[in-house]
């Protein structure tokens, strides 16, 4: 297994759901790391069609924080950060995300999904959304 592909994020505006999800596509193990700036962030964690939420909500204060999938049966993996579904403000926090994506397979990549926008974004660059923007496989 290997380091196929890694995203850099700098500076991200989390606001309300749906947040900023972050893919990894054909990755044995994807790593998010994570350093809230400002605010605060939640967390959910998406294994094909199994998701769960991180219990604790991540603040600004709180020291760099780390986190794996590594389900073998799944092609995609996704992590997604929002602040508050109950404000109606435009950011309740600015994070910098690193994902890193470890595979056997040479076609693994990670890249960033805008829901809003239904975009698929990789190395600042608008990309195809793979399996038409469907990560539960």
């Amino acid at each position: 297994m290997l380091l196929r592909d890694a995203a850099y994020l700098y500076s991200e505006r989390l606001g309300p759901t749906p947040g900023i999800e972050v893919i990894g596509e054909d990755c044995d193990v994807l790593q998010l790391l994570l350093d809230v700036e400002e605010g605060f962030s939640d967390l959910s964690m998406h294994e094909g069609p199994d998701s769960r939420a991180y219990p604790d909500r991540i603040f600004h204060d709180h020291e760099l924080f780390a986190y794996a999938l590594y389900s073998q049966t799944v092609r995609f993996k996704r992590f997604t950060l929002s602040g508050d579904s109950t404000t109606t403000a435009d950011a309740t926090g600015l994070a910098t995300i690193f994902a890193y994506c470890y595979s056997t397979k040479k076609t693994a990549r990670v890249f960033k999904y805008v829901s809003d926008q239904k975009a698929c974004i990789r190395e600042d660059r608008l990309i195809p959304c793979p399996n038409g923007g469907t990560w539960t496989e």
